[in-house]
């Protein structure tokens, strides 16, 4: 293979990992402005949520004819479950407002700064570019992309910056060519796949919603019959509960 060539799919490659990255920082803004605007709504529903799928299955098992003592010990450990899983509702939550803030000092040149000294990363250090990388190189990758996702510009400046000096920018000879383009060209395919299903899932399915209030306050009243809906059905398998078990549960 000609240099010309495999210099044209590096760059294609390239190109679709900044569109899969620039997609995942995109997709950081919408859900979290997803999360701010609904919040209270979003944590009624994974309660309403969770504690029917327990409820039912607590009934599923008592009709089974399960021990009590099993039921008790699926309930408890139900009830752990779903403390660790709030933990990381609110935690996405607090790290939602603390970036909300944040990005009330950046303006669109420091986000283009942002992009154009990610796209150089990409281009000279990107472990899918490079192919093999240290551990050390890793770490770094890791780091950084994290701080790109978020969009913290001085973070992932700065950290670049200071850690620079342990990254080896990409290289291959010329009798690699062939080989390394083959796995450059699949790496496409599967990143362009992706693209396509991200793009019609959450959150991007809810990004026209803050292009317009009326769409917002539409948003609101779905989600509030939804929970509506999802109370109703609560009561009802609270009853049955409460009629095999003569207790309640709650999370």
């Amino acid at each position: 293979m000609k240099k010309d060539e495999f210099i044209k799919i590096q760059q294609n490659l390239t190109h679709i990992i900044m569109e899969y990255e620039f997609l995942q920082r995109k997709g950081n803004v919408i859900g979290n402005s997803y999360l701010l605007e609904f919040y209270e709504l979003l944590e009624q529903q994974k309660y309403l949520e969770y504690e029917i799928k327990y409820l039912t299955q607590a009934l599923m098992m008592k009709a089974e004819e399960k021990p009590i003592s099993e039921i008790e010990e699926f309930l408890n450990s139900s009830k752990q479950e779903f403390n660790g899983i709030m933990n990381l509702f609110y935690k996405q939550y607090a790290t939602a407002k603390e970036l909300a803030q944040r990005m009330k000092h950046y303006n669109a040149k420091d986000i283009e700064s942002l992009d154009s000294t990610f796209q150089t990363y990409c281009k000279l250090y990107h472990p899918m570019i490079k192919g093999k990388v240290t551990d050390g190189e890793r770490n770094l990758y890791d780091i950084l992309i994290h701080l790109y996702r978020l969009g913290n510009v001085e973070g992932f400046t700065s950290f670049l910056e200071e850690n620079k000096s342990m990254l080896s920018p990409v290289s291959f000879q010329e009798e690699e060519y062939a080989s390394v383009a083959k796995i450059y060209e699949q790496s496409i395919q599967e990143l362009s796949l992706t693209i396509k299903k991200q793009k019609e899932s959450f959150p991007f399915n809810r990004e026209d919603l803050f292009q317009d209030p009326t769409s917002i306050t539409q948003e609101h009243i779905k989600l509030r019959e939804s929970n509506y809906n999802l109370r109703e059905m609560n009561r009802s398998l609270q009853k049955d509960f409460q009629l095999h078990f003569t207790s309640t549960f709650e999370l």
